[in-house]
């Protein structure tokens, strides 16, 4: 078969399986960060001795903005992610309701991963090794199953999600991935991580980003998503998220004003969307035997599903 005739997605649908990654950058990141935190596990006193001092030193600027990262570290949950997720995916967008599928394939990928780690390496966190009193601790004291870091993880999966998508603007860009190296540096600030343990997330969540990627351009996850019930479906996910997340317990009392804030946000969004997304479908008539239903209108998003179909 000539290239000529092969399918066009026939790139998309074969991706590198060595590293799951498409694009160089992913690649070196993944292993630069992977190398750091084999660098801190596996290194002699000198290694150790430099990581602690990198701990104390990112550690000391909880004292300073305890609310700022406490809000930053309650940003790096997978809950407040599929929110964000949810509120930049309006009905009708493509490129957005793929980067959404992407996420919730990312979900199970992500968390197998993350968990059997913690719980194959059963590394102590800084406030069991070191002492609460020796460390700054914002929030609850964490003591056990430190690598690698779930919010680093999925801070950079949403990174490395955004990016792959590269509809925004490249300033736009780096400011994403700023905000996934200010949410994992916060689990450090908050006395939760070891900088290994975040450079090992961040690692995790760049390879997890793009097996979620891969796996949204399979079968019709985002035509089926874009369809009147799959918008449904989002808008619903969406009202719940939110008021899991108002009710949610962190941990961190000092960001409440900006997880409520959020919350917020997403129960008046899914509540507006609802209200547009539900008189449509029933307006809808059913098309009883020997009646042939009458011709409607096509909605943006019903349009847009077909071209992906």
């Amino acid at each position: 078969m000539t290239d000529l005739h092969r399918p066009a997605l026939a790139k998309d649908r074969w991706p590198r399986l060595l590293w799951l990654a498409p694009r160089p950058v992913g690649q070196a990141l993944a292993a630069v960060l992977a190398a750091l935190a084999l660098l801190q596990v596996l290194g002699g006193t000198t290694a150790q001795v430099l990581h602690l001092s990198i701990f104390h030193a990112i550690n000391a600027s909880g004292r300073w903005a305890p609310s700022s990262w406490s809000t930053l570290s309650v940003l790096g949950l997978g809950l407040c992610a599929l929110i964000v997720f949810a509120l930049t995916t309006p009905p009708g967008h493509a490129p957005a309701t793929r980067r959404l599928a992407a996420l919730l394939a990312c979900f199970p990928i992500g968390g197998a991963l993350t968990h059997g780690f913690k719980q194959l390496i059963q590394a102590a966190r800084p406030a069991a090794a070191l002492g609460i009193d020796q460390i700054v601790v914002v929030g609850a004291p964490l003591l056990s199953k430190a690598m690698p870091s779930g919010h680093a993880v999925t801070a950079f999966t949403v990174a490395t999600l955004i990016s792959l998508e590269a509809r925004l603007p490249r300033p736009w860009r780096l400011a994403v991935w700023a905000l996934a190296f200010a949410v994992a540096l916060s689990r450090v600030a908050v006395g939760a991580h070891w900088p290994a343990d975040i450079c090992a997330g961040a690692a995790l969540g760049v390879l997890v980003g793009h097996a979620g990627w891969w796996c949204a351009s399979q079968g019709r996850w985002v035509a089926q998503l874009m369809s009147l019930w799959g918008q449904t479906l989002i808008a619903l996910g969406l009202l719940v998220s939110s008021a899991v997340l108002w009710a949610l317990q962190t941990g961190y009392p000092l960001a409440m004003p900006g997880q409520r804030l959020l919350a917020a946000v997403g129960l008046g969004v899914a509540l507006w969307r609802l209200t547009r997304l539900l008189p449509s479908g029933l307006q809808r008539p059913a098309q009883g035997p020997g009646r042939r239903a009458a011709p409607q209108p096509s909605t943006r998003a019903d349009d847009a599903a077909a071209d992906l179909a």
